[in-house]
C-alpha cells in the first residue's frame, strides 16, 4: 500500500506516519513546498490531508483506488 500524508505537523503529520509505517505503507511526506502534488496524489492508494494548527487537529482521507 502506498500513502501520501499532506502536512508534516508534529499534532497530526507525523504521527499518522508513524501510524502508516507501523502497518508496512510506503509513505510519502507532501507540504506547502512540494512539488507536483498532483502526480504524488495520483500514484497514491490512500491521500490523507492532515493539518495540526494551534490547539486543533484536522484530517481527512480518501482513497484513489476503488475496492477489490
Amino acid at each position: 500500500m502506498e500513502a501520501i500524508v499532506i502536512g508534516r505537523s508534529n499534532l497530526v503529520g507525523r504521527p499518522l506516519v508513524q501510524l502508516l509505517l507501523n502497518e508496512n505503507a510506503t509513505v510519502t511526506i507532501a507540504h506547502s513546498r512540494s512539488r507536483d502534488l498532483k502526480q504524488l496524489c495520483a500514484r497514491a492508494d490512500l491521500v490523507y490531508a492532515a493539518r495540526g494548527p494551534t490547539g486543533n487537529g484536522v484530517a481527512a482521507t480518501g482513497s484513489s483506488r476503488a475496492p477489490p
